[in-house]
Formats: C-alpha cells, structure tokens, sequence
C-alpha cells in the first residue's frame, strides 16, 4: 500500500534499482502445473503409448506409479479434442478421417 508523505533517501532508489535489475536478469521460478496442464504436456507421449496399444488404465496406472494420480476417464476427458480443433473427411468407402489439431488422425465409418 502507497504511503503518501513518505520521504525517501536516494540510496534507497539506488538499491532498489540494482534489486530490480538483478531480478530481471533472473529467471522467474516455475509455477506449478496443474493435472490438466501436465497431462497437456504429456499428451504426445500419452498419444504415442495409445497409438502402440495401451489403453487409458494402462497410462493411467503408469501415471500413478510416478505419483500423478489421474483416473483412466479424466484422462480420456483431458485429452478430448474440442470440436473446433477436429477436421472431418470422408472418402469413397464412406469412411471417415478425423485429423486432430495434433495431426492424430483416426478412421470411423460413416
């Protein structure tokens, strides 16, 4: 809180300016992530372990081992794809290819 009427010595702005200079040269600490922002950051390595046949308790259960405990649904919940992030087509057999913003992409019937 500003306190007015205060006078300062100009030491003081002297020191708070190699203070303030010596922060700015430091880098910031990291803020802790929270579950959805590390699964974020592991979404390419939790998508590499579906694409090679694991399933979601698999990850989930590999996840708690490391101390990230996570239930198999909030990790499918977490890794969904918004709609305005998801790109359909279908081809000739009527299939149809889903291309996620990551570039995953899956083949469903239509």
């Amino acid at each position: 809180m500003a306190r007015s009427g205060v006078a300062y010595d100009p030491e003081v702005a002297k020191d708070m300016h190699s203070k303030l200079k010596s922060l700015s040269r430091q880098k910031p600490k990291k803020k802790k992530l929270t579950l959805r922002d590390l699964i974020e950051e592991l979404r390419s390595d939790i998508e590499q372990a579906k694409a090679a046949g694991h399933t979601m308790d698999d990850i989930a259960t590999v996840l708690a081992e490391g101390g990230v405990l996570i239930k198999p649904a909030t990790l499918r919940q977490y890794l969904r794809v918004p709609d305005a992030q998801v790109e359909t087509q279908t081809d000739v057999q009527g299939e149809v290819e889903i291309q996620d913003k990551a570039g995953i992409i899956s083949k469903e019937i239509a």
